[in-house]
């Protein structure tokens, strides 16, 4: 009898248990729902807020200057150096430039959706006052009245830095990041907050806050990302500079998606003060991997606008990380002292040996080494394997384990349907990854096995080991650096 009692216990033990665990996970479940559906509905606030301030704008605004069809289409095909060369010489004014901008600006969103929040008649009201203060004589700086688009990651005074992220909408920031409020000393105006992917790991421009990013080449086709917006944006002609940043392509992506200019600096040469991270309250412990911020435009003149001010003392003094190295400005056309074009030296590849390279892009750049040899510039092919740099890349930015920095920055929303795979190679339980991995391997998916291998949670062992591997053994391109 007792016997029975006893098994009796157990089962009644076993069906409550099952019976709380069950009420648990539903109302986790629940819980998850909702903030997921309260986020949805944050973003979709944020994304009408954007459209019926253009629909204001468009009607209660009337144009800040009269120009000419034709005056319009030549400033929206120069460079900023030209830009500001012409509003210099009074040939042109900032409220023309501007306003140039912002009427491309406005058709080039609607049409191929590249911007977030538009600060369209706050630009116009700052390049009046730009025009004003230089007619009496006072210039801010070197960009005096130049309008810039901003990557909708770098804090900007009354605007959010969504970076694609639902939670991240409706938190203005109070004032310029470092990096935009040098610009912005400088005579720069910010005029308008260009599109990424939720969270900036993916190469293409989407979201579950301002949607998808389309190419003004090929509205079927995308930008690239993360600075994805910003190249498309520059591409379209809606801009004529622009700032990015870039962690592992995104800014050489877009650029090469959309045919623009974009430079990445060396790491540590640009501040990353003032720029928002995806992760939660805006803070991140990954340092193994660094990005870094840098100029995109339509000529390689251009992005020496933005680094030398970047490069300068009044970052250096507030940052104490950077170095303090001054920018050393160069004329890409002549020789120092006049005359002659400077003759310089290129390297080039058309395999990284880890992902087949397209055939259109190979003979792109075969086409350039020809142009460049027949011009009389030195081209110098390096040969690098880049198989085991990408795989250490992947193994330092999934060290947390199942995208968990990523995740718990979204604060409850899902993640984006861009990610599976990445997330799917993250999760993959452990006894599960070893024999998926050497079946890979037996069928000849060296890639894929490599990925998912290197792809799992690791422990602060695991992790040293791995900047080991990143900082002493991936080799350098050294036949390159001998030259």
């Amino acid at each position: 009898m007792e016997h029975v009692n006893d098994a009796s216990f157990l089962r009644t033990c076993g069906i409550s248990l099952t019976a709380i665990l069950v009420v648990h996970w539903t109302r986790s479940w629940v819980s998850r729902r909702t903030r997921a559906r309260e986020l949805s509905k944050l973003g979709a606030a944020k994304l009408s807020q954007r459209n019926l301030m253009r629909k204001e704008q468009r009607a209660a605004q009337p144009p800040a200057v009269e120009l000419s069809d034709h005056v319009r289409d030549k400033i929206l095909h120069m460079s900023a150096t030209e830009l500001l060369d012409a509003i210099s010489s009074g040939a042109l004014s900032s409220v023309d430039v501007t306003t140039s901008y912002v009427d491309r600006a406005r058709e080039a969103g609607e049409e191929l959706n590249t911007n977030c929040e538009e600060r369209f008649a706050e630009a116009l009201a700052d390049a009046a006052l730009c025009d004003k203060e230089r007619a009496e004589g006072n210039l801010r700086g070197r960009l005096h009245g130049l309008p810039i688009s901003v990557k909708d990651q770098f804090h900007q005074k009354g605007c959010d830095s969504t970076m694609g992220m639902q939670v991240r909408c409706f938190h203005p920031a109070d004032e310029d990041g470092l990096l935009v409020g040098a610009l912005r000393a400088e005579g720069a105006i910010p005029f308008c907050r260009t599109n990424t992917p939720q969270c900036l790991m993916v190469p293409e421009s989407q979201n579950n806050v301002w949607g998808r990013s389309s190419n003004p080449y090929d509205l079927t086709r995308g930008v690239g990302g993360s600075s994805g917006g910003e190249a498309g944006l520059i591409a379209a002609n809606g801009s004529p500079l622009g700032l990015g940043t870039d962690i592992g392509g995104s800014i050489r992506i877009p650029a090469q998606f959309c045919g623009i200019v974009g430079f990445k600096p060396t790491t540590k040469r640009i501040s990353s003060m003032g720029i928002a991270v995806p992760r939660k309250n805006d803070e991140s412990g990954q340092h193994a991997v660094v990005g870094a911020a840098g100029p995109m435009g339509t000529t390689v003149q251009d992005m020496q606008l933005i680094m030398e001010i970047w490069c300068g003392s009044k970052v250096w003094a507030a940052d104490p990380e950077v170095a303090p190295i001054p920018w050393e400005r160069c004329d890409f056309s002549v020789a120092p002292s006049g005359g002659a074009e400077r003759k310089m030296t290129f390297g080039y590849f058309t395999n990284d040996k880890f992902f087949d390279t397209a055939p259109a892009c190979a003979r792109a750049v075969e086409e350039a080494v020809v142009a460049l040899k027949k011009d009389g510039h030195t081209v110098v092919p390096f040969d690098f394997d880049f198989f085991d740099a990408c795989v250490n890349y992947v193994a330092l930015m999934s060290a947390d384990g199942s995208l968990r920095c990523f995740k718990e920055g979204l604060e409850g929303e899902d993640l984006h349907e861009m990610y599976s795979f990445m997330n799917w190679m993250a999760c993959t339980p452990a006894f599960i990854r070893s024999p998926l991995v050497k079946l890979m391997q037996l069928v000849g998916k060296r890639r894929l096995a490599a990925l998912v291998g290197c792809a799992a949670k690791k422990d602060a062992y695991q992790l040293w080991d791995q900047v080991i591997v990143q900082k002493v053994k991936i080799p350098h391109a050294s036949g390159w650096v001998r030259v």
